[in-house]
């Protein structure tokens, strides 16, 4: 399946991107519209690893265990819809497309002082 962002930190390879470079100073274009998709799907498994999801910028632990959903196509948890609500996190081009956000021009990631949150 199809990750939402290819963020080395949801991902865990290395080789991508940082999630700063997917999170954005404003709002995401489309956010409402992101959040309503994500959230509109039941729980498709849950994740009892050794530690807990922790928000990358903050240190705040997000949640003890991180559940996942998925559309039959991509795979998400509750860490990114987190980080689409509290930092604007901007998902991949590929998935604004499917959900019907189609702004290429404007699609851009901008990094955030990482002091801010």
């Amino acid at each position: 399946m199809k990750k939402i962002v290819s963020a080395k930190e949801i991902t865990d390879n290395p080789t991508h991107k940082s999630i700063i470079f997917f999170i954005n100073s404003s709002a995401a274009i489309g956010k409402s519209r992101i959040l309503a998709y994500l959230k509109s799907f039941k729980e498709a498994t849950a994740c009892n690893c050794d530690k807990p999801a922790t928000d990358v910028i903050s240190g705040k632990i997000i949640n003890e265990k991180n559940i996942y959903y998925s559309d039959g196509e991509y795979l998400w948890s509750k860490e990114e819809i987190y980080y689409v609500e509290k930092y604007n996190l901007m998902p991949d081009y590929d998935f604004l497309k499917k959900i019907g956000i189609d702004g290429k021009e404007k699609y851009r990631a901008r990094k955030i002082n990482k002091h801010k949150g």
